[in-house]
């Protein structure tokens, strides 16, 4: 299992009571390239997280939103070099 996470092609960071537990070879190269703060990300989740089941903005009684396994947050980078990278969230 270790082998897979490790390299998995996708960036994957694992979380728990906002303390980052373990991330893999991709993930550490976005941090390295990019200078991606873990901890930002993990506050955006849980901002993000938040919102959508606040009253506030209806979406606890939101029907397509509670057959949503999971939250997806859309986030762009931009490298040193002025370069933009799309990517998704997925909590």
């Amino acid at each position: 299992m270790q082998i897979f996470f490790e390299r998995a092609s996708d960036a994957t960071f694992i979380f728990a009571d906002g303390q980052l537990l373990a991330k893999n070879a991709v993930a550490r190269q976005l941090i390295s390239e990019l200078q991606v703060d873990p901890a930002y990300l993990e506050q955006l989740v849980t901002t993000a997280v938040d919102q959508h089941e606040s009253s506030l903005d209806n979406c606890t009684d939101c029907t397509i939103l509670a057959q949503m396994p999971n939250h997806i947050i859309p986030l762009t980078l931009i490298s040193a070099g002025g370069e933009r990278f799309a990517y998704s969230l997925t909590y």
